[in-house]
């Protein structure tokens, strides 16, 4: 996949959080926490996303779902007062937890058509007993660091109450989501898929288009996924999203001696043993052995491997190539430093070494192939 210059230029201003992201990810399983995809006419796959997701299908009855009445909606709006400045954009009234109780859900914002303007401001979901109308969680919604896109109350599988969908946005690349249930008199966050960092598209699902999300994918291809299209897919299963599987788009076998040697660490990095892709690559530039040598190398490795795809002067791996015919020896070296105590107790020393690994190379029907790898310290 070529690497598009504006990604680049995202990745250095961002480098801060790639650091502490790659760790734990995803973005969601590996890690982790939807832009809509719209068929012109309906298939047997619907999707949801900030943009414009799909709500879920009204119960027939006008007092239990559906836009608030004006003059019911004026009470609740008279209720929160509220001081952003913006307009009233959703109002929906409907018994989401099934107690027998309406609650109301009012935001306000900027419903503009185009969805990279829109925007919500702030959320209040309201509880209706008995004509005596109480606020539930201040906190929760529309309160962390994520824009708020869009608003609408969708079904999950299998789960009979009715849950609020936001569309979320970090500001730059990447938009998500978060599902939010009621428990009690509290806000439950049921799903969230999104990342400050990076760039994608999270998407909750309705796999057989009945009407109620099963599943969502999260959509990566920027420099915290080393600029592979990379799709991490979750799946609805007694009540919580659990992950199932990456799949990755895997770019052509390289022709260069040093780009085979990257394309093994750089998916060797991305692989959590979930994508058969990702382990058949492997085997093609390694072989059998691939899975074991990688998981013998020690942490220090993985890191600069983000350095060196995304082309940073600095942190990356210095390869030397050495080649002779139809057979070749690449070094790859990364300097590492590592402070100890000194005699004193306020004393302290900078030891410098670096991580070496090796790989012989063998040019086969004319492709080069891994044979063998080992590393040190020196």
């Amino acid at each position: 996949m070529n690497v598009q210059l504006g990604k680049k230029l995202m990745a250095v201003t961002c480098i801060s959080m790639l650091l502490s992201s790659c760790a734990g990810s995803t973005e969601a399983g590996p890690q982790a926490t939807p832009v809509v995809t719209h068929s012109p006419a309906p298939t047997a796959m619907q999707s949801v996303a900030p943009s414009e997701p799909v709500a879920a299908e009204p119960s027939p009855s006008p007092e239990q779902t559906g836009t608030v009445e004006e003059a019911d909606y004026k009470q609740y709006e008279q209720y929160v007062q509220d001081d952003s400045g913006d307009p009233l954009v959703f109002s929906q009234k409907e018994d989401l937890d099934l107690d027998g109780n309406m609650e109301i859900v009012l935001a306000y914002g900027n419903d503009d058509p185009d969805p990279k303007m829109a925007f919500i401001s702030r959320v209040y979901v309201l509880r209706e007993v008995d004509g005596e109308i109480t606020r539930l969680d201040d906190e929760t919604i529309a309160t962390g660091g994520y824009g708020v896109r869009d608003i609408k109350l969708i079904h999950l599988e299998d789960m009979p109450q009715t849950y609020i969908y936001c569309g979320l946005s970090n500001g730059g690349g990447l938009v998500g989501f978060a599902v939010y249930g009621i428990s009690g008199d509290s806000i439950q966050t049921q799903a969230y898929s999104a990342s400050a960092s990076g760039a994608g598209e999270d998407v909750l699902q309705d796999s057989d288009g009945n009407g109620s999300f099963d599943s969502y994918v999260q959509n990566r291809f920027s420099y915290e996924v080393l600029y592979y299209d990379v799709s991490r897919m979750y799946v609805l299963d007694d009540g919580e999203f659990i992950f199932s599987r990456t799949s990755v788009d895997i770019p052509e076998y390289p022709q260069e001696i040093k780009e085979v040697v990257l394309q093994f660490m750089s998916l060797g990095a991305l692989r959590d043993g979930t994508s058969s892709e990702v382990d058949q690559r492997l085997e093609e530039l390694y072989g059998p052995e691939a899975t074991a040598f990688l998981e013998s190398l020690p942490a220090e490795w993985s890191e600069p491997v983000h350095y060196t795809i995304m082309e940073l002067e600095e942190g990356g791996l210095d390869f030397a190539v050495d080649q002779q015919g139809n057979k070749a020896n690449v070094t790859v070296t990364y300097p590492l430093q590592e402070e100890l105590q000194g005699d004193g107790e306020d004393e302290t020393e900078v030891l410098s070494y670096q991580l070496v690994l090796t790989f012989t190379l063998q040019k086969e029907n004319n492709h080069w192939r891994i044979t063998s790898g080992s590393y040190t310290y020196n």
